[in-house]
């Protein structure tokens, strides 16, 4: 008898402790936001942003400068929906698109109107449907509806040219 009295004294004790350490654990976890280690070399609570990228958002835009008069705006990587395949295969397309501007304003006002300028491109492809011997008349297609939107935006004449980099349907 003396023998179950000890032993639950020792499972009383144990989950006494216990619980102690888990209360120390989920303390320090709420308080970590109270010690700021940002300015020690060694970050070990630095906060990482949450990722929010997806195959969408994965496009990067950026101003190259050719020569004098003449700017170029890169948007690489952008993936845009396509027409669904038989049997509802979804499709896409991936491309890499260069505008051709005359001054560094009308390519930062670009650069400045990416979403804008990606929506519409997006929305261009989304019942496109490649097939044999078809790409060429969408890459005109889109580049008439970018192009359209460019000079909306920075002024007729502001965009020289578009230029497909790369172009790819998945």
């Amino acid at each position: 008898m003396k023998e179950k009295g000890k032993s639950s004294k020792k499972f009383v004790r144990l989950a006494f402790i216990l619980l102690i350490v888990i209360a120390l654990a989920v303390g320090a976890w709420k308080a970590r936001s109270l010690i700021n280690l940002s300015d020690a070399k060694i970050n070990l609570f630095k906060k990482m942003p949450a990722r929010t990228q997806n195959i969408y958002s994965s496009y990067s835009v950026d101003i190259q400068r050719a020569s004098s008069g003449v700017y170029y705006v890169k948007l690489k990587n952008l993936i845009c929906d396509a027409a669904q395949g038989l049997g509802g295969t979804p499709h896409y397309f991936r491309m890499d698109l260069t505008f051709e501007t005359a001054d560094e304003k009308t390519a930062e006002l670009l650069k400045d109107s990416e979403k804008e300028l990606t929506a519409v491109i997006r929305s261009t492809t989304k019942d496109l449907q490649l097939r044999d011997g078809n790409a060429e008349k969408i890459m005109v297609y889109i580049k008439e509806h970018a192009k359209r939107l460019a000079e909306r935006m920075a002024g007729r004449g502001a965009v020289q040219g578009i230029y497909f980099e790369s172009f790819l349907s998945m």
